[in-house]
């Protein structure tokens, strides 16, 4: 049914002007070539905690099936026992040589060490285990054992013994106990009694292999020192002959105390020409550091008492010169008298200069020639001793040679001696302190492997929600919106389970004023009366990024609430493109704002009274091929100035923003935009691509609602405090809040 335009009575403190003076006036508080300081991210366990309930299946999934995994893989594993044996070893080798320096300064205790545990670690000694025992064949070291019969060849062969070896010297360990010599040998396996007698066989086997060492190593230092005596006393025989026969040709004895004289007078020299030459370097520095200055700023110059006191003197001549040139002119008696003066002492100082210099350039020559007379005399006694010595050289190279031998001959016959004594007696320097006894249960540790698999499990679920999270570009909560749009959320509005019939969704602030959702829009509207200093604007539109997000169904029960409080309200669907007013209506579709725009109706024409209040609704119409022209037409903003006039309240359920420019130009027209999101579907990027798109039409947006939130996505719980109501009154099924 159509109704005319009723002529109310004029409103309580009409605001002047039309209502493009009215939009123009309005603040405008988003503004997007303006940048906005970030505000400070503060660190809120809240929010992580919201974050962890969000996602609480996914955290409890990934901890159960890691638990689980955890204890199926530790409850397969077998029993594995550990024995040890403790052994003491000696730092107490056999020297084959007992020269000073030579063996006790190479070897270190540490590298000796180091050696035995490595010996302890060997492939050979593991080999000789293996075989002592007959580990091969024993199918608890090796499961495969049984099958040799079928696979001969190939478990005889050398990869068999490498995989023995490998898997033997896996659960050997080696520990030396700190600040003693002792050392704890383990080996570990399922079969307790087989773990000791491998531990134990491995140490008898270590002290056999150490007592073959030094047995061999015995025996070689015996023939190493029998083939070396021979060959050292041949040697002396020789050298002791030939210094015979030099000594019978040379006079050695006369020559002894020129040597000496010729030695002592050679050090003097040095000693002279050494001080010679660092008094010409002194001597010549000072000589080319003033030919460098040019006497100007050389030191001595300026150390010279009577430089300095010729300088003060002429200092004070031509300061009086400079006064008295104030008064007399140059060629005055007086000043050619100063100007003389002055002349004297310049005369005066480079005497003194010249002296200097004078003085410098001999000292320089003098010790030049001192230098070069001691450097003579220097080379002369250094040629006479360099004849003295080389006519000792030949005997001395006898006599040295002589001792050498002698010495060596001496020292390998005493070590001759000693191991011909100790050769039949090998000292062992490695004993068993403790033999292992039994096996000890050391692992598996199930309880340690269970709660290592539940941590890891739990902090890979948390992890998995946090990379869950930052996947999740959407907005969830209002202060991801606050943060996206940087404007203030003027409301909350909670999802509501969805109903078959859309009227019936359309009506829930008539039908159930006490819901959650009637308590959210009324919020909202509030929330509106104080966002601009005029109160709520009377030409507001309602637009949101995409479609879907609750705005026309907000719309609707917005101007339901602006009627409940005696206000007359109009309602115009906007959406030309994919309109939603009639639906929730349920009106049959009829002549519209289309047919408005392209002239075919007048306003009294297209405007339905909604059975709500003093609500009026005008429909989209059909869709013309030109929405956007018809929107920014004139006809449009005459409507709205028409319309603002005769109702208190004009809501326009706008269309989205995102690739059309329709809810751009009534963002434009209109006083105030109200920019709706939907949480966990709206993304970030399209709040801010939307924003920016309003922002350059210079729309004047009041805040953001954040619609269709679930309970469990708030953490405040907020919307759990309206079922208070429901002692009062009860909600219908179809208005509950949906989690």
């Amino acid at each position: 049914m159509t109704y005319a335009l009723p002529d109310y009575p004029p409103r309580q403190q009409p605001q002047a002007g039309s209502l493009t003076e009215r939009a123009a006036s309005q603040l405008n508080p988003y503004d997007p070539f303006i940048e906005e300081p970030e505000a400070d991210q503060e660190f809120d366990l809240r929010h992580y905690w919201r974050l962890l309930r969000k996602h609480k299946w996914t955290i409890l999934t990934v901890f159960i099936i890691t638990l689980t995994f955890t204890a199926v893989s530790t409850l397969q594993k077998p029993d594995i026992y550990t024995a040890s044996v403790l052994i003491e070893i000696n730092r107490d080798t056999l020297q084959v040589l007992n020269f000073q320096g030579s063996m006790d300064s190479y070897y270190y205790d540490e590298k000796f060490y180091q050696t035995q545990y490595e010996l302890l670690k060997s492939r050979a000694l593991a080999e000789d285990v293996i075989d002592e025992l007959h580990l091969a064949d024993n199918p608890i070291f090796n499961p495969a054992a049984g099958d040799r019969a079928e696979n001969a060849e190939t478990d005889a062969g050398p990869n068999r013994n490498g995989a023995l070896v490998d898997a033997f010297l896996a659960n050997l360990t080696v520990e030396p106990i700190e600040y003693s010599k002792l050392v704890r040998i383990g080996y570990s396996s399922t079969d307790p009694g087989l773990t000791v007698k491998i531990v134990n066989t491995l140490a008898n086997l270590f002290i056999r292999s150490s007592l073959d060492r030094r047995f061999d190593a015995a025996s070689y230092a015996k023939n190493f020192l029998k083939e070396r005596l021979v060959q050292v006393k041949a040697k002396l025989e020789d050298s002791e002959k030939k210094l015979a026969a030099y000594e019978q040709r040379q006079d050695i004895l006369k020559t002894g105390e020129q040597e000496t004289l010729a030695s002592s007078q050679l050090i003097g020299i040095a000693q002279a020409l050494m001080e010679a030459e660092n008094e010409r370097i002194a001597a010549e520095s000072i000589f080319h550091q003033l030919k460098k200055t040019a006497g100007h700023g050389f030191s001595l110059f300026l150390e010279n008492p009577v430089i300095s006191e010729l300088k003060q003197t002429k200092a004070l001549l031509q300061s009086e010169y400079e006064d008295r040139l104030r008064i007399f002119k140059p060629d005055y008696p007086d000043m050619t008298q100063l100007r003389s003066r002055m002349d004297v002492i310049d005369s005066r100082i480079e005497a003194e200069e010249d002296a200097i210099r004078a003085s410098l350039e001999g000292s320089y020559e003098t010790a030049l020639r001192k230098q070069e007379i001691l450097r003579a005399q220097h080379d002369a006694l250094k040629k006479k001793f360099e004849q003295l010595r080389d006519s000792r050289a030949e005997g001395n190279i006898l006599y040295r040679e002589v001792e050498s031998n002698r010495l060596m001959y001496e020292g390998l016959l005493q070590r001759m001696k000693e191991v011909t004594v100790a050769d039949g007696v090998v000292m062992n320097n490695i004993s068993i302190v403790d033999q292992a006894k039994k096996g000890l249960r050391t692992g598996p540790n199930r309880r340690r492997e269970l709660i290592m698999g539940a941590v890891i499990g739990l902090l890979g679920g948390i992890g998995l929600a946090f990379l869950f999270e930052f996947l999740d570009v959407t907005i969830k909560l209002p202060e991801d919106l606050e943060q996206a749009s940087k404007l203030p959320v003027l409301g909350i509005l909670p999802r509501v389970a969805q109903s078959k019939e859309p009227e019936s969704l359309a009506k829930i602030t008539q039908d159930a004023p006490r819901s959650a959702y009637a308590e959210a829009i009324r919020s909202l509207r509030t929330a509106l009366s104080f966002s601009t200093p005029s109160g709520a604007p009377k030409v507001l539109q309602l637009t949101s990024p995409e479609k879907g997000t609750g705005k026309s169904t907000t719309a609707l029960n917005l101007a339901v609430t602006f009627t409940q409080m005696g206000h007359k309200v109009l309602l115009i669907d906007c959406d030309l493109r994919n309109p939603s007013q009639h639906k929730l209506l349920g009106i049959e579709p009829d002549k519209g704002l289309s047919h408005y725009l392209t002239g075919e109706a007048t306003p009294a024409e297209i405007s339905v009274f909604a059975n709500v209040g003093q609500l009026f609704v005008i429909q989209a119409g059909p869709q013309p091929p030109n929405p956007a022209e018809l929107l920014g037409s004139p006809r449009m903003i005459d409507l709205l100035t028409l319309a603002a006039e005769k109702f208190d309240y004009v809501l326009l359920d706008g269309p989205p923003t995102l690739g059309l420019a329709d809810a751009l130009i009534l963002a434009s027209i209109a006083e105030g935009t109200l920019f709706l999101t939907e949480s966990g579907k709206t993304r970030k990027d399209h709040v801010i691509g939307s924003l920016k798109r309003l922002g350059s039409a210079r729309a004047r947006i009041i805040g953001c609602v954040l619609c269709k939130l679930g309970e469990r996505e708030s953490a405040y719980s907020y919307y759990h405090s309206y079922y208070y109501y429901n002692t009062e009154e009860e909600v219908p099924p179809e208005h509950r809040i949906s989690a």
